[in-house]
């Protein structure tokens, strides 16, 4: 009998709190995804932006509405962030984690919301983790995080917090990492170790950034985290 090859079921998710012309950007870049063996759906949480936001989808998108009093502080030199909006992405993030596993997704895909992906971005991620067998792989992007200072950060680090040699991800591989975030695909079956998720560590101050918790409880688990930097994303950070 000839075996029937299933396909992967990827859910491409984000916390939104975003402008309209930057959403745009971001929602045709997602539907310009080359799709691979797999099949996709959106789910999104609008933070303090449902009313403003919720027309920006279509019919097919799963769009959650969350409301707090935090606020989103931005100016011409940076963005500022504050515990009651880290908190809140922690809480979304943790939640579509839920759904995800409850809809019996393989995989979640997380995306900032101020991203511009590259069309092969998913199908390679998704070829490099069936490859090699692991659970965890980002796409790198660049940001200036102070306006004019020509000095670039990626979204991948070897240590701590956004510590180590960056250079090193100027050149085309795949790279072992410290930590990562903001572009990245997981098999869902990671989520089988104990404890893994996006919640801040009592006792690790920098931990408060979502993405620093959840690949500190990665390691914790003996878990292996990869970066890729073949397709490079676009970040519109202004």
């Amino acid at each position: 009998m000839r075996m029937v090859k299933l396909l992967s079921k990827i859910l491409i998710a984000a916390p939104i709190r975003q402008d309209k012309e930057t959403l745009a950007k971001y929602l045709e870049s997602l539907n310009n995804l080359e799709i691979g063996n797999f099949t996709i759906d959106k789910f999104f949480y609008l933070h303090n932006c449902y009313e403003e936001l919720k027309n920006c989808f279509d019919d097919k998108t799963i769009v959650y509405n969350y409301e707090d009093d935090s606020k989103d502080v931005k100016n011409d030199i940076t963005h500022q962030w504050y515990i009651n909006n880290l908190n809140a992405v922690s809480f979304m993030k943790n939640d579509i984690i839920k759904y995800s596993l409850k809809m019996k997704y393989d995989y979640t895909f997380f995306v900032d919301s101020d991203l511009i992906l590259h069309p092969k971005t998913l199908v390679h991620l998704h070829k490099n983790l069936q490859a090699m067998r692991e659970y965890i792989m980002s796409e790198i992007f660049w940001t200036e995080w102070q306006k004019d200072s020509g000095a670039f950060g990626s979204n991948g680090w070897d240590y701590d917090s956004y510590n180590g040699d960056q250079e090193k991800f100027r050149k085309k591989g795949i790279f072992r990492v410290g930590g990562t975030g903001a572009c990245i695909l997981i098999d869902n079956k990671v989520f089988g170790y104990p404890n893994v998720n996006y919640s801040p560590i009592y006792n690790i101050s920098f931990s408060e950034w979502e993405d620093r918790a959840f690949c500190i409880r990665l390691a914790v688990n003996g878990i292996k985290i990869f970066m890729d930097t073949h397709y490079p994303a676009e970040h519109l950070y202004r």
